[in-house]
C-alpha cells in the first residue's frame, strides 16, 4: 500500500525544459596548470571589464582606459557613471562612447555648457542633441535618443527636484552615461541616488552585490562597484599649485562683529528651528559681504510683508528665502513647521527698518586685499555664492572687469554673451579681441563653477567659503585642468571673520564632507585592477602544497540574459564566501610554493561546490509588484480565451517589465500603471525587458591550497 501524499506531484511541461551547459568542462591535461595562468585568470575576473577595439584618435592616452571601461559598462549594464577627476576630459570620453552609436546622443547639461559641448562635438565629428538642465526644470523633455549623456549628474542627487522627476521615467530603457567629477557632495547617499537614477537596484547582482541601496552607511564601496562607476588612477602629475589663505583683518573682524550685533537684534521666529535657519542665512551672507547681508535683510523684510499680507508664511516661502546653498545643512523634514505653518516675528519689521537705516556697508575692509591682485598681469577668477558680493566687487575695481551671473554677463558696463566673456579666460585667451583691452579679472557667481574650460586664467580666488568640498573642487577645477597656460595656478581663499566661523563652523563641515567623499573615491581608484576579457575554454586549476589553512579560490563567470558578471568565491571548511580580504597574500603564497597533484574527482567536487554556492548566492525570490502581476495574469487568461495575439504580446512585454527590478524611473512607471483603473495594455509603452530567469555559470579558474602531504601510495 502506498501512502498518499498531501503535496501535489510536480508537473513537468516541455516549455520548462532547459539545456544545461557543462559548467566544469575541461580535460585532465589542464588540471595541473601552473600558477601563472590561474592567477592571471582570477585577476582578470576581479577587475572591471574593458571594451576592445581601436580608440578614437582624438583621445589622449590617459582617456583611453576610462573610455574602454565606460563603453563596456554601457554595453553590459546599460549605463555608467564617469567619475574621473576634474580636468581629465570627461566630455571627450563621453563623446567617444557616443561615437559607437549610429544615432545622435542626447546631451543633458547645464545651459552654460551648451557652446562648449557643441564645439567639442563638432571637433570630434560626433552628432549630439543638446538639452539643458534648466529646460528639464520647466518640464520640457529631451529629444528621442538611444544614448543619453548627463553632464554634472550630481545635480540629480535629490529625487524630489523637478528636473529629476521629469527625466527619470524618460530614461527607462535608454543607455546612460553620467559625468561628474564630484559624485559625492554630502555623503555616499548622493552617489547611491545617482546610481538609482540610472540602474536597477540589482544591477550588480551577478557580481555578488545584491542591492545598491545596501551600500548606505558603508565607509568604503564594495570592489564590484568599479564596474559601473569609472574612476581611474591619475598617472600624470597634478598641476603645480600655490595656495594662500587671506585671513580676516582687524577691520574685517570689526565689520563682522557689527553685522552679528545687528542680526542678534532680530527675533526672526518663535520656532527655534525656523529662527536658526534664518539666522544662518543672514550670517552666511555677512561672511561674504555687507552688501550680501543688506540684500538678505531686504529679502527677510519682503518675507515678513508677504507673511503679513497672506496671514502667515509657509515652508515653501522659507525654502525660497534660504536659497539652494543651505540645502546642504538643513533637514527640512525635521523643521518645526508644517507645510503652511511658519511662525515668523512680525515685530521685527520696525527693528529691521532701523537696522537697514543704520547699517553702513564697510566692504572696503576685504576689497582692498582683492584690489592688490588687480595690479599684476595674472588673469584671475573670483568666485562667490552671492550676487550682491559680485556686484560690489566689480564696481570697486578699476579697469575692464569681466563679470558673469546667472542671467547676464559683460565687461564693465558693456553687455556680452556668456560665451564671449568666458572665452577671454579660456584656452584661446590670446586670440580674444572683442574689446581694445582684454579683461584681466573675472568676477563670477557659482554658475561658472561647473564644467567650463578656463585654462587661460592663472589664479582663482574664493571670495567666500562654500558649504561643500565639492564646490571648492569645481571652482578650482576650472583652472587646474589639461591645457592650462600657466606654469602654476595660485589658489587664494578668503576666510570668514572669527565671530562668524565660531557661529557657523563652516571649516569642520566642509572637512567632514571632504573626508567622506575622499574615502570612497580613493577606494575606487586604489581598488583598480587590470581586468579585461573573460578567458574562454577549459578552466585552469592549480593545486598549491604549502603550510597554512586549506583554502579554495574559484572564479566564476555568471550570465543571465544580456547581463553578465564575475564572482570570486573563497571556500574554507565547506563554507563559501565572496569576501576574501587575504586574497593578495594567497596570491603571494601561490607564487612561492610548489605545485601539487590533485585527483580529477576532487577537482570536480571543489568546482561543483563553488557552483552550488554561487547558485544559492544568485537566487532571487523577492516578489515585485505582486498585485499588478496578479492583474496581468488575469488579463492574460482573458486574452488567451479570446485568442487576442496582440494583447497577449503586450501583456508578456509588460509582465517582463514589472517582474524585473527597475531604476527610479521604472518604479515610477509601475506606480502609474498600478493606479490605472483599467489596464489598456496595448497603449502602455514600456521597454521590452522579458527576463531570462536561467543563470548560466561557468568556472573560469580555480586555485586550491592544501597543507597536507599526499600519500606515497
Amino acid at each position: 500500500m502506498i501512502a498518499s501524499s498531501s503535496r501535489p506531484w510536480p508537473r513537468i511541461v516541455a516549455e520548462a525544459l532547459r539545456e544545461i551547459a557543462p559548467p566544469v568542462a575541461g580535460d585532465a591535461a589542464r588540471r595541473s596548470a601552473h600558477s601563472e595562468p590561474v592567477l592571471a585568470a582570477i585577476s582578470m575576473c576581479l577587475g572591471p571589464p574593458r571594451a576592445m577595439g581601436p580608440a578614437p584618435r582624438w583621445l589622449h592616452c590617459h582617456q583611453v582606459e576610462p573610455w574602454r571601461r565606460t563603453l563596456a559598462a554601457v554595453s553590459a549594464h546599460g549605463g555608467a557613471v564617469l567619475a574621473e577627476s576634474v580636468g581629465r576630459g570627461k566630455t571627450w570620453i563621453a563623446l567617444a562612447v557616443a561615437a559607437e552609436f549610429s544615432t545622435p546622443a542626447a546631451v543633458v547639461a547645464p545651459a552654460i555648457l551648451k557652446d562648449q559641448w557643441r564645439t567639442a562635438a563638432a571637433a570630434a565629428g560626433v552628432p549630439i542633441v543638446f538639452h539643458s538642465h534648466e529646460r528639464l526644470s520647466r518640464g520640457a523633455m529631451p529629444a528621442e535618443a538611444a544614448l543619453v549623456i548627463i553632464d554634472e549628474i550630481h545635480r540629480f542627487r535629490t529625487p524630489t527636484t523637478r528636473r529629476a522627476t521629469t527625466i527619470a521615467p524618460w530614461l527607462v530603457g535608454r543607455r546612460i552615461v553620467g559625468c561628474t567629477a564630484t559624485p559625492i557632495v554630502n555623503s555616499e547617499l548622493d552617489l547611491l541616488a545617482v546610481l538609482d537614477l540610472i540602474f536597477p537596484d540589482d544591477v550588480l547582482a551577478l557580481d555578488g552585490l545584491e542591492s545598491i541601496a545596501a551600500m548606505a552607511g558603508a565607509n568604503r564601496p564594495p570592489p564590484s562597484l568599479d564596474r559601473i562607476v569609472i574612476r581611474t588612477v591619475r598617472t600624470e602629475p597634478d598641476w603645480p599649485r600655490e595656495e594662500c589663505v587671506i585671513g580676516p583683518s582687524v577691520l574685517e573682524d570689526a565689520r563682522a562683529a557689527r553685522g552679528v550685533r545687528a542680526i542678534d537684534r532680530l527675533v526672526l521666529s518663535r520656532q527655534a528651528s525656523v529662527a536658526r535657519l534664518i539666522r544662518t542665512t543672514l550670517l552666511d551672507a555677512l561672511a561674504s559681504s555687507d552688501a550680501a547681508l543688506l540684500a538678505g535683510l531686504r529679502r527677510y523684510g519682503a518675507l515678513l510683508a508677504h507673511a503679513h499680507d497672506s496671514n502667515g508664511a509657509s515652508r515653501k516661502m522659507l525654502r525660497r528665502y534660504a536659497g539652494p546653498a543651505l540645502a546642504q545643512t538643513t533637514l527640512w523634514s525635521l523643521l518645526d513647521a508644517g507645510d503652511d505653518d511658519v511662525d515668523l516675528a512680525p515685530e521685527d519689521a520696525s527693528t529691521l527698518h532701523d537696522i537697514l537705516r543704520e547699517l553702513q556697508p564697510a566692504d572696503q575692509s576685504w576689497i582692498s586685499a582683492i584690489r592688490t591682485l588687480h595690479l599684476d598681469d595674472v588673469p584671475t577668477i573670483c568666485f562667490t555664492r552671492h550676487r550682491a558680493t559680485a556686484q560690489v566687487l566689480r564696481c570697486a575695481l578699476d579697469g575692464p572687469v569681466a563679470w558673469i551671473s546667472g542671467d547676464a554677463a559683460g565687461v564693465g558696463t558693456i553687455r556680452l554673451t556668456r560665451h564671449q566673456v568666458l572665452a577671454a579666460f579660456g584656452p584661446a585667451r590670446a586670440e580674444w579681441g572683442l574689446l581694445r583691452r582684454t579683461p584681466n579679472i573675472l568676477v563670477a557667481t557659482d554658475v561658472a563653477a561647473e564644467g567650463l574650460d578656463l585654462q587661460g586664467a592663472g589664479r582663482v580666488v574664493h571670495l567666500d567659503v562654500p558649504w561643500t568640498a565639492m564646490r571648492i573642487a569645481q571652482r578650482e577645477g576650472r583652472l587646474t585642468r589639461f591645457g592650462q597656460r600657466h606654469l602654476s595656478v595660485a589658489v587664494l581663499t578668503r576666510m570668514p571673520a572669527t565671530v562668524i566661523e565660531q557661529r557657523l563652523a563652516m571649516h569642520p563641515r566642509v572637512t567632514r564632507k571632504h573626508t567622506c567623499a575622499q574615502l570612497w573615491l580613493d577606494a575606487l581608484e586604489r581598488g583598480h585592477r587590470p581586468g579585461g576579457t573573460v578567458p574562454c575554454g577549459p578552466a585552469p586549476v592549480c593545486l598549491i602544497r604549502s603550510p597554512g589553512p586549506n583554502v579554495s579560490v574559484v572564479a566564476i563567470h555568471a550570465e543571465r540574459g544580456v547581463r553578465s558578471g564575475m564572482l570570486v568565491l573563497c571556500g574554507r571548511g565547506g563554507r563559501w564566501e565572496l569576501d576574501c580580504p587575504e586574497l593578495e597574500s594567497l596570491f603571494a603564497r601561490a607564487q612561492a610554493a610548489p605545485l601539487g597533484y590533485m585527483q580529477e574527482s576532487e577537482c570536480d567536487t571543489i568546482m561543483l561546490d563553488a557552483l552550488s554556492a554561487a547558485t544559492r548566492l544568485l537566487a532571487d525570490s523577492s516578489p515585485r509588484s505582486p498585485n499588478l502581476v496578479g492583474r496581468l495574469h488575469a488579463e492574460a487568461l482573458r486574452a488567451r480565451r479570446h485568442r487576442d495575439v496582440d494583447r497577449l504580446g503586450a501583456l508578456d512585454r509588460l509582465l517582463g517589465f514589472v517582474a524585473n527590478r527597475q531604476n527610479r524611473g521604472g518604479r515610477e512607471l509601475i506606480r502609474r500603471i498600478e493606479e490605472l483603473p483599467r489596464l489598456d495594455v496595448v497603449s502602455i509603452v514600456v521597454p521590452d525587458q522579458r527576463r531570462d530567469e536561467q543563470v548560466r555559470l561557468r568556472v573560469v579558474a580555480a586555485l586550491v591550497f592544501r597543507s597536507d602531504r599526499p600519500s606515497l601510495r
